[in-house]
């Protein structure tokens, strides 16, 4: 069993297959599931147990009790390398940073830009992608630090332990708030007749159709919260996904009047041609937040510094 073996498991584990796993990541099939075989084989039992729908799969009881140590022994593994790195100085001044793809900016671009003017020696590289794939990075070791988004809802608490919590323990990370906020606003086309009003019921928009963030896609965790939180059903509405990285096309679509936009953190945001709605009844609240590794370089200890003292500026 070897580190490659360890890490087939945990990325057919996380993606729910072999083909969603490969293609997420580019690598070739066959050898997923060959370095899977190799373990399974070694153990002498089976991890996964293909289900027919999507070519999906899921864990066998074996898989469920090994499952946690082999993430232990890849999250130690990844560690192990980054003390080493440290140690020997080995890219002591770069930093790389995983965003995770949202609507506007998590906090990452001002904070990265003040760190950038004082230290301009440091050569920072972002990374762009979903949050489970930022969660992924950082639990391999491929990213020093990231700017993530989570509410407080009670299937998002199981989703931060399932994705990023059960991954580390508190001990190895430094979690800096950037953010906090208690409400939800819809931005709706101001041709919309809604767009008369300052506050919006979820039961005013039963016929309209909502934008999510196609980066996420895959788990339709933040849609599901979405509907959730309000005591209604993703099932009861129309969705469509759209990429939030083409954040001008997006915006474009609510002031056509082709969807309503959900979005947090929008205080002083201005659209042309788009009008904020206040959510009434939204009980849930948001937050922004930075996460580094303890156990990092000089450069990476100086800008999670940075951050916390910069956080609410």
């Amino acid at each position: 069993m070897n580190w490659n073996e360890l890490e087939a498991i945990s990325l057919v584990n996380l993606y729910g297959g072999y083909n969603e796993a490969a293609k997420s990541t580019k690598t070739n099939v066959s050898l997923l599931s060959k370095r899977v075989a190799n373990v399974e084989s070694e153990l002498d039992l089976r991890l996964f147990q293909r289900m027919t729908r999507k070519n999906s799969t899921s864990l066998t009881a074996h898989g469920e009790a090994l499952m946690p140590l082999f993430q232990q022994m890849l999250n130690t593994h990844a560690s192990m390398l980054n003390r080493a790195k440290a140690y020997l100085n080995i890219s002591a001044d770069s930093i790389t940073v995983g965003v995770a793809v949202m609507l506007g900016d998590l906090g990452s671009g001002r904070l990265m830009s003040g760190f950038y003017a004082q230290c301009p020696q440091v050569r920072m590289t972002t990374i762009l992608k979903s949050q489970e794939e930022i969660v992924r990075l950082l639990s391999e070791g491929m990213l020093d630090c990231a700017f993530l988004y989570a509410s407080e809802s009670a299937s998002s608490r199981g989703y931060w332990e399932r994705m990023f919590a059960s991954k580390y323990g508190e001990e190895q990370l430094t979690v800096t708030v950037l953010e906090e906020n208690r409400d939800m606003y819809i931005g709706v086309s101001e041709k919309d007749v809604l767009a008369r009003q300052d506050t919006v019921r979820l039961e005013e928009l039963k016929y309209c159709c909502f934008i999510f963030n196609r980066w996420n896609e895959r788990y339709q965790q933040q849609e599901n919260d979405f509907f959730s939180s309000l005591g209604a059903d993703l099932g009861d509405y129309e969705v469509m996904y759209e990429d939030f990285i083409n954040q001008d096309y997006v915006y474009h679509l609510a002031a056509s009047g082709a969807g309503v936009l959900p979005r947090v953190f929008c205080s002083g945001c201005s659209v042309p041609g788009v009008k904020f709605l206040k959510l009434e009844g939204w009980p849930t609240a948001s937050k922004i937040f930075f996460v580094a590794r303890r156990y990092g370089s000089d450069v990476l200890e100086a800008f999670t510094q940075y951050v916390k003292e910069n956080a609410g500026r």
